[in-house]
């Protein structure tokens, strides 16, 4: 679920289930146009993320949903 949405800043969320996690990814604008992004992911390493692969294969999965959340507002 989302916790926090603040308009072309900033967009903070939380698992509501399965494995718990948390995030926050910042925006802000480059002088050239571009923008730049930062990511940062919370997670409880003994709720079933200890397993390197697994945790790649999620970590892409939360960034592909992100992309599509924000390119069309569906996850």
């Amino acid at each position: 679920e989302m916790t926090l949405q603040i308009t072309e800043r900033r967009v903070a969320w939380r698992t509501t289930s399965g494995e718990e996690s948390s995030g926050v990814v910042s925006f802000a604008s480059e002088p050239d146009g571009s923008t730049k992004i930062h990511f940062s992911m919370i997670y409880d390493s003994k709720a079933g993320w200890q397993d390197t692969e697994a945790l790649s294969e999620r970590l892409q999965s939360n960034l592909e949903n992100f992309k599509r959340l924000m390119e069309t507002g569906n996850c």
